[in-house]
């Protein structure tokens, strides 16, 4: 399959997905709705979160004290539930984002054909890389191991 007809499937995505709406979160205070345009919006419509693993993400994200919630503004009935990103969500994001660039490096050593790319994202991130015969390797001994 060329690079032009690859899909992603939603599984490769599933892990993320509590990653990706602190992400937005991280940006401001917003709705459901909102978050699920901007995801859509930010990954040119590659990827469309439905809206039943949004709210039970939200739900969630809020019972693990990742996000707090508050009701804004009625709109045509109910008042829309807003989102906020607690530290406690700060921090966690902090943690994903380092932990994404070392996934990142580990997959890349069996997917990527850019090594170099792949070894200088390992590098800066502090995850042990070393090039032996050609090819980039993964110390299985870093400490983030």
């Amino acid at each position: 399959m060329s690079e032009a007809m690859a899909e992603m499937s939603s599984d490769v995505l599933r892990g993320y997905n509590d990653s990706i709406i602190l992400a937005v979160l991280r940006q401001g205070d917003n709705y459901g709705y909102q978050i699920s345009k901007r995801i859509r919006a930010a990954s040119d419509e590659r990827y469309v979160m439905k809206e039943t693993t949004l709210y039970s993400a939200m739900n969630r994200l809020e019972r693990g004290g990742l996000v707090s919630s508050y009701a804004g503004d009625q709109t045509q009935g109910r008042p829309r539930i807003y989102y906020h990103l607690t530290d406690e969500g700060s921090t966690y994001l902090r943690a994903k984002r380092a932990e994404w660039v070392l996934t990142k490096a580990v997959v890349g050593v069996f997917l990527d054909e850019d090594t170099t790319t792949m070894t200088e994202t390992a590098t800066a991130s502090g995850v042990a890389v070393t090039a032996a015969a050609g090819r980039d390797e993964v110390d299985a001994n870093a400490a983030y191991l």
